[in-house]
């Protein structure tokens, strides 16, 4: 998923920052895992243990007015309103796919002081990792 941002230059959190993350949990699975790249959510990380890390190349594309952060980024929302619209867009999108052995969550949690994040447009925020604080719904 992209997030659209204003810069290019990655943020640092003067303190812990609350968001909200949509995790699915695929029929027969026992773990959860990210939307879109399937990334695995261990229980320690579920649990609040060990902070979710993102993986793989940072990539952040110019467009014409903006930047397109894109990978190595993790994609949170930073109020609950928003992430309950993205679910329930998500349910949709997978079901009309086929795809609707889908279990959907939402998990308060909080992008660490000191991790580098961006904020996008869409009440949205892209961070290096975040730790997981409880299950919303």
């Amino acid at each position: 998923m992209c997030l659209y941002s204003k810069t290019d230059k990655a943020k640092r959190a003067i303190e812990n920052i609350v968001c909200y993350k949509i995790v699915i949990k695929i029929d027969g699975d026992k773990c959860y895992k990210t939307p879109y790249f399937h990334a695995v959510i261990n229980d320690n990380i579920i649990n609040g243990k060990e902070d979710f890390k993102a993986s793989g190349k940072k990539n952040i594309k110019e467009n014409s007015l903006d930047f397109c952060v894109e990978g190595g980024f993790v994609h949170t929302f930073d109020n609950l309103e928003k992430a309950f619209i993205i679910k329930s867009f998500l349910k949709k999108y997978h079901a009309a796919f086929g795809c609707s052995a889908l279990e959907y969550s939402i998990f308060r949690c909080i992008i660490p002081k000191g991790t580098f994040y961006f904020e996008g447009y869409d009440s949205d925020y892209a961070s290096r990792k975040i730790r997981f604080v409880e299950m919303v719904n």
